[in-house]
């Protein structure tokens, strides 16, 4: 079974979330939305899923991203190596 391809966005608590996954869909690619707190590990490992996860946009203010993104977020993009 072929998997589809998947961009996941994380979303930080930007207010044009939305905005970049509706543009995603624009360009014919499939994404969807999380919570910055995912699991992605497990999401990428579970095997139900039929999709190939190909990147990841992180979506974030200013004040999200000197608050929120930390080590353990740009930790999260290595798993995908």
């Amino acid at each position: 079974m072929k998997k589809t391809d998947l961009i996941l966005i994380l979303d930080f608590g930007s207010q044009y979330t939305q905005l970049i996954a509706r543009k995603t869909r624009e360009l014919k690619v499939y994404s969807e939305i999380h919570p910055y707190s995912l699991n992605i590990k497990k999401y990428i490992t579970d095997k139900n899923k039929n999709y190939s996860v190909k990147g990841v946009i992180l979506s974030a203010d200013l004040q999200a991203c000197s608050q929120k993104i930390h080590l353990r977020s740009l930790k999260l993009i290595w798993i995908l190596l």
